[in-house]
């Protein structure tokens, strides 16, 4: 039950910009309304808060760090994640890391087969490799994509993980891009009656994502886009405790 009444990570990023700016300010923030929530299927913005006598409208939205990084996520999840606790429990005596290239999980296969063939033919080339920190790579049949595998001395354990994209700096450029355009769309007629607009764009990608990463490319989008409708753009990272 405990779980069920914790707030979301939408609803937590936006309280705590709140609760920062209201230390910030010395002037309590409120949010007066969630037309998003209360309005399902309209497209208003995540909350209207009001500040130091303005109306704001806020906008929160989450950034890949590549495109397409949540769905390789979720297919990356269910067939290569749980080699972690299989091999993990063959070893005894060394730690092994596993690798494939991002978005590599075909769609329109079943996914099951594939995990259970990669726990077989993985383990079985584990077992031979020296424990020299080496990846080496294979390609095994009936597996659609190649597996880098690697064998270390020290206290028994299986990490898996992906190769990021090799232009993925291009590609998180392209991700702020779109977001920009679709939120200054959705928010144009907020901007049209008078609103302060705020946008929250939101990270929680501890591994390829961090705030110069994202200053970089957040300067190049931005040149592809008409940030006229916007007034204040923030970047938070909600790996972080708090994200601001």
């Amino acid at each position: 039950m405990e779980d069920s009444k914790k707030p979301n990570r939408e609803d937590k990023t936006i309280q705590e910009f709140c609760d920062r700016l209201s230390k910030i300010t010395g002037e309590r923030v409120e949010i007066s309304s969630r037309p998003d929530k209360q309005n399902k299927g309209v497209g208003g913005c995540d909350a209207i808060l009001g500040i130091q006598g303005k109306k704001v409208a806020l906008e929160h939205t989450t950034v890949d760090s590549y495109e397409a990084q949540r769905k390789d996520s979720a297919s990356f999840r269910k067939v290569i994640v749980p080699l972690e606790d299989f091999i993990s429990k063959k070893m005894s005596n060394s730690w092994v890391e596993i690798c494939i290239p991002s978005r590599s999980i075909p769609t329109g296969r079943d996914w099951t087969d594939i995990t259970e063939k990669l726990k077989s033919d993985c383990l079985q080339e584990i077992l031979k490799l020296p424990a020299d920190d080496d990846f080496r790579t294979f390609n095994f049949p009936g597996v659609p994509f190649e597996v880098e595998l690697a064998r270390h001395e020290g206290a028994p354990g299986c990490y898996v993980m992906r190769r990021a994209p090799e232009n993925r700096f291009r590609e998180l450029e392209n991700v702020i891009v779109n977001a920009l355009k679709r939120k200054s769309d959705q928010l144009n007629s907020y901007k049209r009656d008078g609103y302060k607009v705020v946008l929250l764009l939101d990270s929680n990608d501890f591994v390829l994502m961090n705030r110069d990463n994202f200053a970089k490319a957040f300067e190049q989008a931005a040149k592809e886009v008409n940030l006229g409708n916007f007034d204040e753009i923030y970047y938070c990272e909600t790996y972080r405790e708090p994200a601001w």
